[in-house]
């Protein structure tokens, strides 16, 4: 298998180091959030970062999860102790936050 490109995911706190990686459906984008990253990173099919969904505020967490809707217009993104979800939009390139009111 020929590799395509690496994504590097330094952390300072290695022993809790975590990476989540999710495709979006049409395989055109890569999402990766990791404790090495401040947000969720947006890369293309090249490796070639695209965008990137911020942390929220305040949160202090961890992204726990990560996901795209079935025709991957859209990601989630899950913060630990955080009752917003991030929903970044492919078109736009915009980030809306969703405030799920559960802690």
């Amino acid at each position: 298998m020929k590799e395509l490109f690496s994504i590097s995911c330094r952390s300072s706190r290695d022993d809790d180091a975590h990476s989540l990686f999710s495709w979006n459906p049409q395989g055109n984008f890569l999402a990766v959030a990791s404790s090495g990253f401040s947000g969720t990173q947006i890369v293309d099919r090249q490796g070639e970062k695209v965008d990137e969904v911020p942390a929220i505020c305040g949160s202090g967490g961890d992204n726990v999860a990560i996901s795209w809707d079935s025709c991957g217009a859209n990601l989630a993104v899950l913060q630990e102790s955080n009752s917003f979800v991030s929903f970044w939009n492919e078109s736009s390139q915009e980030v809306t936050l969703f405030d799920t009111n559960l802690r």
